[in-house]
């Protein structure tokens, strides 16, 4: 199953900050231990931990797209979307 960028998108009611070259996923994940290759990374944010510091993780381990609440040390070359609130996305996704 592939989902597209725009799909996302429109889900996860966020904004395009930044275009890369894959235009689509094949899973969502929150988890950069068990994310698989051209799966979307969601950064969820919790009392003792923040997803976003993993974002470049999920970009070595594979992530096609990004879902963050914040943006700081992103690589160049993925999209990256960004929402209010990351677990909120993750269900609307």
């Amino acid at each position: 199953m592939q989902i597209s960028l725009e799909d996302i998108l429109e889900a996860a009611g966020g904004e395009l900050i930044q275009r890369g070259s894959s235009s689509e996923c094949s899973g969502v994940s929150t988890d950069t231990r068990t994310l698989e290759k051209g799966d979307a990374f969601v950064a969820i944010r919790g009392p003792h931990f923040d997803g976003n510091k993993y974002a470049t993780e999920a970009v070595e381990n594979g992530a096609s797209l990004l879902v963050l609440t914040s943006t700081v040390g992103v690589p160049d070359d993925i999209s990256v979307i960004r929402v209010q609130d990351g677990e909120r996305a993750l269900g609307d996704i």
